[in-house]
């Protein structure tokens, strides 16, 4: 019976330090560090044509059991984009046992614009009818392209029913893929139902204009149509109202009405002016 608790004893001995001995070579074994990202400390200027293959160039990275890891480096994302185009580019590598660093990188993009709303169709609609604001703007932008799903409505003023006549105003907005958002403040219309029987057609809907610059607003008119006629300015007996109080000298967003009338037939139609800085 001595010896066999004896054996017992010495089982469990081995036993632990068995264990023991295994959990000592994990630990000196086991690559527990991560790679080290080294980037260059200088800005790095770039078009937005480049891709995003370029700002990784020049950053290496190196692991201490695994060596070189420079080819393991991706782009994660690109955040804190500036007005400027300047932006952080955070970036990753791994090694072989899974260990991950990351890194930032300072960029700036020489040519970057942030992205531009642009009005498509007149803000104005008849009462009680069913429309979509949405339907009536686009986003494009330099990084992304077409953004126009993306752009989101909000109504700031309305002291109706959006679908009563009257006035009120709403702000569109829109975020490109670096977090950069614009928005579009801009007045819809909505009139009533026994208020026009024809339409006027401009030539587009929106124009951005540079603070101090001349505008014309005639020149936006295309045509108007009366039934199954369409008049131009050629014609003697049309009658073009353009109602406008646009002031290049003050930056904001302006609407032009235009009223046209010929004969038995009424139209109108709206023009946003936005004058920029």
């Amino acid at each position: 019976m001595k010896r066999r608790k004896i054996i017992y004893l010495l089982l469990t001995i081995l036993c632990v330090a068995g264990i023991s001995l295994y959990f000592l070579y994990y630990v000196v074994t086991e690559d527990w560090r991560e790679p080290v990202i080294y980037v260059p400390s200088d800005v790095l200027e770039l078009s937005i044509s480049d891709g995003r293959a370029k700002i990784l160039e020049d950053v290496t990275a190196y692991d201490n059991r695994n060596g070189d890891v420079t080819g393991s480096i991706v782009l994660e994302k690109i955040k804190a984009l500036k007005n400027d185009g300047s932006a952080k580019a955070v970036l990753a590598a791994f090694d072989r046992n899974g260990n991950v660093t990351k890194a930032e990188r300072s960029i700036r993009y020489t040519d970057y614009r942030s992205p531009k709303i642009s009005v498509t169709a007149p803000l104005l609609f008849k009462e009680e009818t069913v429309y979509n604001l949405l339907d009536c703007v686009t986003a494009e932008d330099v990084i992304d392209g077409d953004i126009s799903d993306r752009v989101k409505v909000t109504i700031l003023e309305a002291e109706h029913a959006a679908s009563q006549p009257g006035e009120f105003k709403v702000r569109f907005r829109v975020t490109n893929s670096l977090g950069d958002t614009v928005y579009l403040d801009a007045p819809v219309l909505v009139y009533s139902a026994d208020s026009y029987n024809g339409s006027v057609e401009l030539t587009q809907y929106m124009v951005r204009l540079k603070k101090g610059a001349r505008f014309d607003p005639e020149g936006y008119f295309k045509a108007f149509r009366g039934g199954a006629r369409i008049y131009d300015m050629t014609d003697e007996e049309l009658q073009l109202e353009i109602d406008q109080a646009v002031n290049t000298g003050e930056p904001g967003v302006y609407a032009v009405t235009y009223t046209a009338v010929r004969g038995d037939y009424t139209g109108c139609s709206r023009l946003l002016a936005v004058v920029e800085e």
